[in-house]
């Protein structure tokens, strides 16, 4: 990882804030040259590592709603449903259940084994869910489109440098 200090120009950065009000001072921008690397461990107790997993996932929801509520006056209610889509995948008792087995499979540490099982590229997907998350794409695009003045929605699929499946929609 290196650390740039920029301050020959002044770029102007848009989107969602994470909290209101402006600051002036220097940016640093910190770019990733590879990306986290997670060990894979050998747990001593399975248990400690499903409790870990599971105090986690509660704490983040609590955070996630935490920030919603905190950004509600500022933030669109379609702008705060962002929020909403992250506590669904922090709620996925999917996800909470596949990363159980494989820390019990494994007897490895949460950490490896979450990071494992949301490795997932499009294509190791089932066909099932493939066809859902492209129709579920689709019906993202069009409330873009009736939001937005364009011509199309394009969709992309890149990312081979982020270990989970993702579209882009453009």
């Amino acid at each position: 990882m290196k650390i740039i200090l920029k301050i020959e120009k002044i770029i102007t950065l848009k989107g969602i804030s994470a909290s209101v009000g402006i600051a002036l001072g220097p940016i640093f921008i910190i770019e990733n040259e590879k990306p986290l690397e997670v060990i894979k461990q050998k747990c001593s107790s399975v248990e400690v590592e499903i409790d870990k997993l599971t105090s986690s996932l509660s704490a983040t929801q609590a955070k996630v709603l935490g920030l919603k509520s905190a950004m509600a006056n500022t933030l669109s209610s379609e702008e705060l449903e962002l929020y909403d889509a992250y506590l669904e995948i922090l709620k996925d008792p999917e996800l909470k259940a596949n990363t159980i087995d494989y820390i019990k499979e494994e007897k490895c540490n949460v950490d490896f084994a979450l990071q494992q099982i949301t490795s997932v590229y499009i294509y190791d997907l089932e066909d099932d869910l493939l066809s859902e998350l492209f129709i579920f794409s689709k019906q993202v695009a069009k409330k873009i489109e009736s939001k937005i003045n364009c011509k199309r929605i394009g969709v992309s699929v890149i990312g081979l440098e982020v270990p989970h499946a993702h579209i882009h929609l453009i």
